[in-house]
């Protein structure tokens, strides 16, 4: 989604989406943990993610001069991407 040049201000159609799709491997952890300790887990996983990638994510909006718009990000957690990688393809390509 691109931001409009006559946009009045940040809407839905005036913004970017972010999909940042991160390895979890959940059989790691234990499975008698609370759902607490599960979710602080998974958040901290998170938190790695965006500060590993934050410095690219500027510079990519830097480039297109676009730090003034809206990004949503959206984080999406994969036991295997390169399985879901894979599938993707088999379907786009059969």
């Amino acid at each position: 989604m691109l931001p409009s040049e006559t946009s009045n201000g940040p809407s839905i159609s005036d913004s970017y989406a972010l999909l940042v799709g991160f390895e979890f491997d959940s059989s790691t952890l234990d499975k008698l943990q609370s759902v607490e300790k599960f979710r602080q887990s998974l958040h901290d996983e998170i938190k790695t993610v965006v500060a590993n990638n934050l410095g690219k994510l500027k510079e990519y909006l830097l480039k297109i001069k676009s730090m003034d718009s809206e990004v949503k990000v959206f984080f999406i957690p994969f036991e295997n991407i390169s399985e879901f990688k894979k599938s993707v393809d088999e379907e786009l390509y059969v």
